[in-house]
């Protein structure tokens, strides 16, 4: 397996992963909305006296949480999603699983970078001279046109798999961590 099938296959892996999630969203809701049930059934096997007041409070305290449970069960997976995606994009990926070889006209790329360091050895950077010109405007278009060429050579598609890849797992990881924290949490507490 080469390495841009193994990317192909990890981004199919984490679109499928998501999918499921959605999948199972409604499962998972109805498991948080039980609570309400069961927190009504421990306080029916209390003894004493409890107001309707602080019944409604109780069973009503799982609903109004419902949209924030959704958005942490849903907003991980979407990140996730993007920052795939971005990798795909912006790293040169493809769906097949080759190598994304972008064809380049070489004296288009010596002509541009020519253009570039000509207009770098006309331009000044300080704006001081700019700002008391008469040409500010296009001086200072100048600047930027300038600027995001250099921009662009700095952010490769190299650049960009290295550091939404790693973005990509730190979001996987702090996923799976605060799902196992939570679930060691709740299984805790549960009983206590």
């Amino acid at each position: 397996m080469t390495g841009e099938q193994f990317e192909t296959l990890r981004l199919y892996l984490i679109i499928l992963t998501v999918l499921y999630r959605l999948f199972i969203m409604p499962t998972y809701l109805q498991g948080y909305l039980n609570l309400a049930y069961h927190k009504v059934v421990d306080l029916k096997q209390e003894a004493g006296k409890i107001s309707n007041i602080d019944l409604q409070r109780l069973v009503i305290r799982v609903f109004y949480y419902l949209c924030v449970v959704t958005l942490q069960y849903v907003a991980p997976m979407i990140l996730i999603l993007y920052l795939s995606l971005l990798y795909k994009t912006l790293g040169g990926g493809t769906w097949t699983g080759e190598s994304a070889s972008l064809p380049v006209n070489q004296e288009e790329c010596s002509l541009h970078a020519a253009g570039s360091q000509e207009e770098g050895a006309n331009m000044d950077i300080g704006l001081g001279k700019i700002l008391q010109s008469e040409d500010t405007v296009e001086a200072i278009t100048g600047q930027f046109t300038l600027a995001w060429s250099s921009f662009k050579h700095i952010f490769t598609p190299q650049v960009f798999k290295g550091l939404i890849g790693f973005s990509t797992w730190w979001c996987c990881f702090a996923w799976f961590g605060s799902s196992a924290i939570g679930i060691a949490y709740q299984t805790y507490f549960s009983k206590v």
